[in-house]
């Protein structure tokens, strides 16, 4: 490729979420792209013969409020809020299945801050929203069953090898294939391949893993809200429940007996061990875990280490990470795919500075390193200092790291009782904390014409273009 009849295009390596948001923003970006996704499909569905695509829907995702408005300005926010549920109230029980509060304080200040709560969704349910509402077209541009085995970049582009034996060309790599990124690995390998100081360069394994979690679907059982959720606490094991509409979401933490790097790939035996141990939790003050596992749906669930870290360098060349990829928090506060739509957002504005607003149709490796380093700037701060750190926390707060020493889970399970002793705790958490990454959240720079959804006492740090564009 000589960059001389082709201009710019990404290469999205991986299908999942966070590239489906990419090629909504790149859309409004006018940006060309092609999407490379190993599965067989981008919509898994109870049957396919893909089963790892299958499992990978299973679970649930919470969009918060800066993520639907950007799903605003992308022309799809209605359709997403139809298909979710809004947070409602959170119960907390102990394993015995005594209450210990029921709070909706979170919820109720996300709708007076920000103009509209959370919202509780089945993955495959956001995949369905961002899948169906692209056109056609850009349909077209999603390539499934491509393994990525090799990227090799040019003095002009990138070439990315699949093992089909088939070769796509562009100007960049986006590595949007989640916290086991191969994208991630190559770029490692570039790197040192060119004389990069190996103390500079990303470790090969970057994430540690201080928990594991089992996940799974049932049918939402009768009395329960949609939007609400079942917890409970405890030292080393705890349990939440999300439920949605039609179906709720169980997932099940433990502290793992030594912290690991590396990946562990749980059978159906250790999932129904682990069901086993945690089968007399209550989840409520009249659910046991024992009675979800048994109503889960058939091959419904599945088990893994949870991996927590970010990576120093999110690019080389003219390859970059985004999501999972360059960063990965545990699921508890809700905040992975969340963060990862920011970096869809922010990733997408400096390319189409770049591209566009400095008119750059053809960026050199030098010019595109500028972005990815601008990119990379307005992320990472966030990432490491807000949402990783309240993540972490969230965690150690209902599953008590037993296994490390006895000061540091009691000073935890103390966090969780002050909780349940100050009610208004939680608000000062959301008012002081929360509401500041919801305020903050960026939006696309360039998309002009949608009005502000949502407005509520806390104003919004970006603010919508809602004048048309000059022409």
């Amino acid at each position: 490729m000589d960059g001389s009849d082709k201009l710019f295009q990404a290469i999205i390596v991986g299908g999942g979420p966070v590239g489906l948001t990419l090629a909504h923003t790149l859309d409004q970006a006018g940006i060309d792209y092609l999407i490379l996704e190993a599965r067989d499909t981008v919509l898994a569905e109870e049957g396919a013969d893909n089963v790892l695509s299958f499992l990978a829907a299973l679970a649930s995702l919470v969009l918060t409020p800066n993520t639907l408005r950007v799903y605003a300005q992308l022309g799809i926010l209605e359709d997403a809020l139809k298909a979710g549920a809004p947070i409602g109230t959170t119960h907390v029980t102990t394993w015995a299945g005594k209450p210990t509060r029921n709070s909706a304080i979170l919820s109720a200040r996300s709708q007076e801050s920000h103009g509209v709560r959370a919202h509780a969704y089945h993955r495959l349910h956001v995949m369905q929203v961002l899948y169906e509402t692209l056109a056609p077209a850009s349909k077209q541009k999603i390539l499934t069953g491509k393994k990525v085995v090799d990227i090799q970049t040019t003095r002009d582009g990138v070439q990315v090898h699949c093992l089909d034996n088939t070769t796509y060309e562009g100007s960049i790599v986006i590595g949007a294939d989640g916290v086991h990124s191969k994208t991630r690995g190559f770029m490692r390998s570039m790197a040192l391949a060119a004389g990069a100081d190996p103390a500079t360069v990303n470790p090969e394994k970057p994430l540690i893993a201080s928990y594991r979690c089992m996940w799974g679907t049932f049918p939402t059982p009768a009395g329960s809200l949609p939007g609400d959720a079942d917890n409970c606490h405890g030292p080393k094991q705890s349990a939440s429940i999300i439920h949605g509409k039609d179906w709720s979401w169980f997932f099940m933490y433990e502290c793992l007996d030594e912290p690991t790097q590396a990946r562990r790939d749980y059978t159906a035996a250790d999932m129904e061990a682990f069901a086993g141990r945690l089968g007399e939790m209550h989840v409520s003050p009249t659910l046991q875990f024992k009675t979800v596992w048994a109503a889960r749906f058939p091959g419904c669930a599945g088990m893994s280490n949870l991996p927590e870290g970010a990576v120093a360098h999110w690019s080389w060349g003219r390859v970059v990470l985004a999501g999972d990829a360059g960063w990965k928090v545990t699921p508890n506060m809700g905040m992975g795919y969340n963060s990862g739509v920011q970096c869809a957002v922010a990733l997408t504005n400096a390319l189409h500075e770049l591209v566009h607003g400095r008119g750059v149709a053809r960026p050199s490796t030098r010019e595109l390193e500028g972005a990815f380093v601008a990119y990379a700037a307005r992320r990472q701060d966030r990432v490491t200092d807000l949402t990783m750190s309240l993540s972490r926390m969230a965690t150690r707060q209902t599953t008590w790291p037993t296994t490390t020493n006895a000061y540091t889970w009691r000073a935890y399970q103390f966090l969780d009782w002050l909780n349940t002793l100050v009610p208004g705790l939680e608000g000062l958490l959301y008012t002081h904390v929360i509401s500041n990454i919801m305020r903050s959240g960026m939006v696309l720079d360039f998309v002009h014409g949608v009005e502000e959804p949502f407005a509520g006492t806390v104003p919004w740090t970006h603010l919508f273009h809602t004048e048309p564009a000059k022409s």
